[in-house]
């Protein structure tokens, strides 16, 4: 198995086994009426990733036979494609999704530094960079890193959930802050994306090896 489809299966079993027990901490400070520090920001939005990750799993495992049958698991994963129904995120524009048509889940593996970033989200000090991603049913799947969490790592997210997302930073002077998108960035091979965070991820990763 290659690194990167390691990384991948290692990411999926790993977002809800230690991430989600962090918001321990996150309710301790609702319940008494605490602000929220920026790490308990990140846990909450870290466990929501993680959620939606879960449900898809549980998604795919649950699928009847008949839809299964003859396919294998790259195609079972990929099925849904073709139940889309209309979808409408301000996050996933048409030059998006036109730009990842070519790039649909799975699409990339085994690429490592050389995999392209189609797109970049920031919400404040995190970054998503994305690689794949592709309509299922009333939602889209975007694949990438995820910089500036508790962990650097490779991720499955519902845009859907993304552009959900607000963190109220009135105190600061910014007001309700949302994740956007990096409309200056221009797609290029992991290698070249100018993140030290994310250039140490990936040489770790990858390097050293």
């Amino acid at each position: 198995m290659s690194a990167f489809k390691h990384i991948r299966c290692r990411v999926r079993g790993k977002f809800f086994s230690e991430v989600i027990l962090d918001l321990s901490n996150c309710k301790t400070c609702l319940v008494n009426n605490l602000p929220l520090s920026d790490r308990h920001l990140k846990s909450i939005l870290h466990a929501i990733l993680a959620l939606f990750a879960f449900s898809k799993l549980l998604m795919q495992k649950n699928l009847p036979d008949t839809q299964l049958k003859g396919c294998n698991k790259r195609e079972i994963n990929n099925s849904d494609i073709m139940t889309v129904t209309k979808f409408n995120n301000r996050l996933v524009t048409p030059e998006l999704r036109e730009a990842l048509s070519d790039y649909p889940l799975y699409s990339q593996d085994a690429k490592g530094k050389d995999a392209l970033c189609i797109a970049v989200f920031h919400l404040g000090n995190i970054r998503w960079y994305i690689m794949e991603g592709q309509p299922e049913g009333d939602d889209f799947t975007l694949y990438g890193i995820v910089v500036g969490l508790h962990e650097t790592e490779y991720g499955y997210m519902s845009a859907s959930e993304m552009a959900d997302v607000t963190y109220d930073a009135s105190k600061y002077g910014l007001g309700l802050l949302k994740i956007e998108q990096d409309r200056s960035f221009k797609s290029c091979a992991l290698r070249e994306v100018k993140d030290k965070e994310l250039q140490s991820f990936l040489s770790r990763l990858y390097d050293e090896n």
